[in-house]
């Protein structure tokens, strides 16, 4: 095998890793899409981001995979890629600076 056959293995296996799914979806972005689905399906039910990921971390996710160094460090990947990705999102939505207005050469300067 070669070395970028073995790297885009790995590069493989950590993005289906446990660890950084359960970091996904505990995520502040997936728990707001998770309350508005679940709105949908309940108009009236008044859920909260702590309420939602307390559910998500004590009933539906393994417990060794939402906690643990494994999971802080997947946590920590998925918040550094989510502000690199707000990071580039800012700087191709903000206006280049105009260059400084350069006299007309065609209109005479009041002398």
């Amino acid at each position: 095998m070669s070395k970028s056959a073995i790297q885009e293995f790995q590069q493989q296996k950590d993005a289906s890793s446990p660890f950084l799914i359960a970091a996904v979806l505990l995520s502040d972005p997936l728990i707001g899409v998770l309350r508005r689905e679940l709105r949908r399906i309940s108009p009236g039910a008044k859920l909260e981001d702590d309420e939602l990921r307390g559910v998500l971390t004590d009933e539906v996710i393994k417990r060794e995979v939402a906690f643990g160094a494994d999971a802080k460090s997947a946590a920590i990947r998925v918040r550094r890629a989510a502000n690199r990705a707000l990071r580039n999102r800012t700087k191709s939505t903000e206006p280049s600076p105009e260059p400084p207005d350069e006299p007309d050469p065609t209109v005479a300067p009041d002398s």
